[in-house]
């Protein structure tokens, strides 16, 4: 069972993890996410704050990141892990030099 757009190989509490993910990112005014993945990690969408174009662009990546982002600026990634764990969060990482990255990307991560 897939929730919302998400592709089929994503469990249902996998889906629900990523929903409140993307939540979180999305109750920062100023915060966005760009999807990655795929074999080469090229993005596949642009910097965006809708919900469906980020499930959608993550129905076409496999392994799939998201980037999130203040104002076009990479804070941080989140890379996805879809399979037999609830938990499609695997990892993430902020970026050097980005004020308040660390603590706000520990936060994004713990819903």
């Amino acid at each position: 069972m897939a929730v919302g757009s998400f592709p089929a190989h994503v469990a249902f509490a996998q889906g629900m993890r990523l929903n409140r993910l993307i939540s979180a990112v999305l109750k920062h005014d100023d915060l966005s996410i760009r999807v990655g993945g795929g074999e080469g990690n090229e993005t596949t969408s642009d910097w965006t704050r809708d919900r469906a174009e980020i499930q959608s662009a993550t129905a076409k990546t496999d392994p799939t990141y998201y980037v999130v982002g203040r104002n076009g600026e990479e804070v941080g990634r989140v890379v996805l892990t879809f399979g037999a764990d609830d938990d499609a969060v695997s990892d993430w990482s902020w970026a050097d030099g980005s004020e308040g990255a660390e603590a706000l990307m520990n936060q994004l991560v713990e819903v």
